[in-house]
């Protein structure tokens, strides 16, 4: 075999078949057991550039990326939270994860659309999240956001179907409301989304559940820690 007739067949395009298999490796890699953070970075690092393509950058954490793309400005994407909720459960990580893409490729669709007040709800983030989240050093992110407590933040965020997407500046503008309502309606919302809240443990520290996209939010249920 002549290094001339190789060089060839080794660059020769990839056939559909090929391609598919390659696009799927991802979500095949996900579901196996024993998976490592590590590998689950690198197979969200391979799930984002075959969504988004070169406009993909990994960050200096493994868990973080910037995402670039023509129409708007670059967006930080962020998967620990997802690696902490489907670690031990293999079952739902491509779910997820195709969940998170979705997120992601979201705002660009429909940010300026105005959300129905019914699918606003409060979302703690801490500081790392607010910071990266900053257009520039001395511009905040540009969705609604209050301080909390300590390094936690309140950060809005419209629930729909497919994904979770954060309340813009502008479209809180829109819809005429103070801060103080926007709180309050939030909170108000989530009661009424969330399935009922479950404590466990024999004490004196306990763990509280309620499904899994919103279970930090029940810092905001004061008539919870009143008990």
């Amino acid at each position: 075999m002549s290094a001339k007739w190789l060089g060839k067949f080794l660059g020769r395009p990839k056939t559909q078949a090929e391609q598919r298999g390659s696009l799927e490796d991802w979500r095949l890699e996900l579901a196996r057991p024993g998976l490592t953070k590590e590998k689950f970075c690198k197979l969200c690092d391979q799930a984002l550039r075959e969504k988004f393509g070169a406009s993909v950058e990994q960050l200096d954490s493994l868990d973080e990326f910037r995402i670039t793309v023509s129409s708007g400005e670059p967006r930080k994407a962020f998967v620990e939270n997802i690696w902490r909720e489907c670690r031990h459960n293999e079952d739902i990580r491509v779910q997820q994860v195709e969940r998170f893409l979705r997120v992601m490729a979201g705002p660009e669709a429909g940010t300026s659309k105005l959300p129905e007040v019914t699918s606003i709800v409060p979302t703690i983030k801490d500081e790392t999240y607010i910071n990266f989240s900053r257009k520039s050093a001395t511009e905040g992110p540009t969705f609604v956001h209050e301080h909390f407590v300590a390094d936690l933040w309140i950060v809005y965020a419209i629930d729909s179907t497919d994904a979770i997407l954060t309340l813009s500046t502008t479209q809180f503008v829109e819809l005429k409301l103070t801060l103080g309502e926007l709180k309050h309606l939030a909170i108000e919302n989530l009661k009424r989304m969330l399935p009922p809240i479950e404590r466990h443990g024999e004490g004196p520290v306990y763990t509280l559940t309620a499904g899994s996209d919103y279970v930090a939010s029940l810092l905001l249920f004061e008539d919870l820690w009143a008990e």
